[in-house]
């Protein structure tokens, strides 16, 4: 059976790359590009544990020994056509010994692939097939063999004066040799795609038809996804550039069947936009404006770093949506890139366990109730976290977890790539069919050289068969910006929402903003904020916000900058408690010379909620760096937060960097780093490194960290050497 599904593109790939290597004049052994990697770690780890109730102590020793070596090469066989391949090689040998227990483990993967790539004027091209193979097991029990295997095809058409079109298929196999029946694997998917685009005088039509056909051969469960999305825009500028117009239709139809028995999982239907907050102490059950950064890359969220508390990522959907599973997908693992960090699957399989996950969702993105989970699986295949809870209808979701500390894989990260979220149907549900039409445009028009305004509309319409849902969303709203003279200006916004849904009551959502912006000299600007939001809910009632902040920016000297924040925020929501909330911020930056900086930082804020003691929180950083010679570099950060009397948060970090060569190919560096979290844990670790490129193409380092965790349980002591050596070629 596996013969076989190499089928017409493994068949086609071969034929053509054997009538190239035929016609071609010079030997294929000559490669044109050639490129070898070979990495070897040697990471070894002691700790000691001590529970503080018994004093009782254990002891584990860990020696990790991994080798990777990769082999790429290119050849071109005739202009135009380029043949390519490799072969990937990882080896993983682990001893633990516990108390005198030793276990040894033995992880091995191999990743032979080969391409096949046609560059021409009109037509693109490219062929692969891929296999890793990995191998798991111990001396104590049976090794299991896991094999995924990849086909991509995809032709990319660009004729002239004519639309240009991608066609794209890729089938993943995923099987294994497991040590038991209930732990077989055998699952198939087939990815078809066909996208057009074309672009006519102001006019713009893309239109993607794609088919995604999943089978567990194990189950007997399939799905198939069929979707058909189109878009049509149209944009141009009327009365000598002062009207402009962008408009936009998108029709977008997804139809799921079902066959067999398996968990029936749709995306939601909306995808929602991405926020995270670096700084999301435990329980995480409320936050406050400001707290979470928006439309920015999750990749700035890493799962495995030092002195970092609790974090949170989430999902801001635009109206209530119901949702039960959500995806966290990782940037993948690149073995062929000197640069990248970002940990294997395999090794973030070993740590999985370790993470303490918690969900939660909101009405207002400020207090945030907790949700019953399922237990997090890690799908070492997909590279992602798969985090179910119950099913839920929100506007909003968060999901927090506490980093894990860097000497579980020293020098590696675990960033994110994205989040997908999902809803389950019913188990008798056998198709399922979503059909959204959104209109969109926007008119902004010059009325003179210092004033324009604009105006913005949105209708969206959602339904999905055979559970007659509905759902319509209807936005407009109006700009204005006028310059007063050299120093004023001003804006003003206002909108209005309103979201129907079938079976509840509508929703309806005003937003009145404006601003004052004042730069009064070159060195010192203002800005004023007013915002007002309505929300009128016919099922919960009616609830408002106001908001006032100001903030002013200095340089007060050269090399000397000063920034002045002040807010207040009064809420009065529909259901819950009114709250007020005042904020104060300052910074300041100082460069007395070339060779040394200071940034200083602090914030407080008050909280008052009706019927509760007034809740108080602030912080202050101090970061100095100093750079006395050019190769000597030293750096200090100091960081407090207090919530209440008994809830501090102090983080100090301290390093020294010397590259004793002008070229930097030796470098030693030694840092310091005291994390104290009344709430968790402290933790204390000293790690010195060194770093030595004897020649362009070799590297080698060597870390090494002791510290200690201690929290009101157990004092973790612990040791950590990881010696890399890397040569490429």
């Amino acid at each position: 059976m596996r013969l076989l599904v190499l089928s017409f593109i493994s068949t086609t790939l071969i034929f053509l790359a054997s009538v190239a290597i035929f016609i071609s004049p010079q030997p294929l052994w000559a490669a044109d590009s050639f490129r070898l990697v070979a990495d070897e770690e040697y990471y070894v780890t002691d700790q000691r544990v001590t529970t503080k109730a018994t004093g009782e102590t254990t002891n584990t020793k860990s020696e990790d020994f991994k080798q990777l070596y990769s082999l790429d090469m290119t050849k071109e066989l005739m202009p135009n056509l380029t043949l390519g391949g490799g072969f990937g090689f990882t080896q993983l040998n682990a001893e633990i010994k516990n108390d005198g227990e030793k276990e040894t483990t033995k992880n091995t993967s191999q990743r032979p692939y080969v391409q096949l790539l046609l560059d021409s004027s009109n037509l693109d091209s490219v062929s692969s097939y891929g296999k890793n193979t990995i191998e798991r097991g111990n001396f104590s029990s049976e090794s299991s063999k896991r094999y995924t295997e990849e086909y991509i095809q995809t032709f990319n058409w660009k004729p002239v004066q004519l639309p240009e079109s991608d066609f794209t298929y890729i089938r993943n196999l995923a099987y294994n040799e497991p040590t038991s029946q209930e732990l077989k694997l055998d699952r198939q998917s087939d990815l078809y795609q066909l996208e057009t685009r074309y672009d006519y005088k102001n006019y713009s039509f893309n239109y993607i038809h794609s088919r995604s056909d999943i089978n567990d051969n194990v189950t007997g469960f399939e799905n198939r996804l069929t979707g058909d999305h189109g878009f049509v825009s149209y944009s141009n500028s009327f009365y000598d550039g002062k009207v402009t117009f962008n408009g936009r239709v998108r029709a977008k139809r997804d139809e799921v069947k079902f066959w067999g028995e398996g968990e029936r999982l749709v995306p939601t239907t909306a995808a929602g936009g991405t926020f995270y907050n670096t700084d999301d102490p435990p329980p995480a059950t409320s936050n406050n404006p400001g707290d979470f950064v928006y439309n920015q890359p999750l990749s700035n969220i890493n799962l495995l770093q030092d002195g970092g508390g609790q974090l949170s990522f989430g999902l801001d959907f635009l109206g209530e949506v119901q949702v039960d599973t959500i995806y966290v997908e990782l940037l993948p693992y690149d073995l062929n890139d000197p640069t990248n960090r970002q940990a294997s699957p395999s090794e973030i399989a070993d740590l999985q366990s370790l993470y303490s996950w918690s969900v939660y969702i909101s009405d207002d993105q400020l207090t945030w109730f907790p949700q019953p989970m399922r237990p997090v699986i890690y799908d070492e295949i997909e590279n992602r976290f798969e985090i179910s809870f119950n099913s839920t209808q929100t506007p909003y979701m968060k999901i927090a977890v506490t980093p894990l500390p860097t000497f579980y894989l020293p020098g590696k990260e675990i960033r994110l790539a994205q989040l997908r979220p999902f809803r389950t149907l019913p188990s008798d549900t056998s198709e399922f069919t979503t059909t959204d039409v959104t209109t969109t445009f926007n008119i902004n028009w010059a009325m003179s050289p210092k004033t324009t305004s604009g105006y913005d509309f949105i209708y969206r319409q959602e339904e999905t068969d055979p559970f007659d849902e509905k759902r319509t969303l209807l936005s407009n709203g109006a700009r204005l910006n006028h310059i007063f003279n050299e120093v004023f200006v001003g804006n003003l916004s206002l909108s209005r929402a309103t979201v129907t849904e079938r079976g509840q009551g509508d929703e309806t959502g005003h937003l009145f903003s404006s601003s004052l912006m004042a730069n009064y000299l070159p060195t010192f600007n203002q800005v004023l904020t007013y915002s007002f939001t309505h929300r009128d809910d016919e099922d919960e009632g009616s609830g408002t916000t106001n908001s006032l902040l100001l903030r002013n920016n200095l340089d007060l000297y050269t090399g000397w900058s000063l920034t002045l924040d002040g807010a207040y925020t009064m809420q009065e929501p529909a259901k819950g408690e009114n709250s007020d909330s005042l904020f104060f911020r300052v910074g300041s930056n100082v460069t007395p010379n070339r060779w040394m900086n200071f940034s200083l930082f602090y914030d407080k804020r008050w909280t008052n909620i009706d019927g509760q003691a007034e809740i108080r929180e602030e912080s202050g950083e101090a970061i100095i760096s100093w750079v006395p010679l050019a190769s000597l570099s030293l750096y200090a950060d100091f960081f407090v937060k207090k919530r209440q009397s008994d809830d501090t948060v102090t983080r100090q970090k301290y390093s020294v960097s010397w590259a004793p060569f002008r070229d930097g190919t030796l470098r030693f560096s030694i840092a310091y780093s005291i994390d104290n979290n009344s709430v968790s844990s402290d933790t204390t670790t000293l790690t010195p490194t060194i770093f030595w490129r004897p020649n362009k193409k070799t590297q080698l380092s060597l870390n090494y960290s002791i510290g200690k965790r201690e929290d009101d349980f157990e004092r973790v002591d612990f040791k950590t050497a990881l010696l890399t050596l890397r040569a490429f070629y």
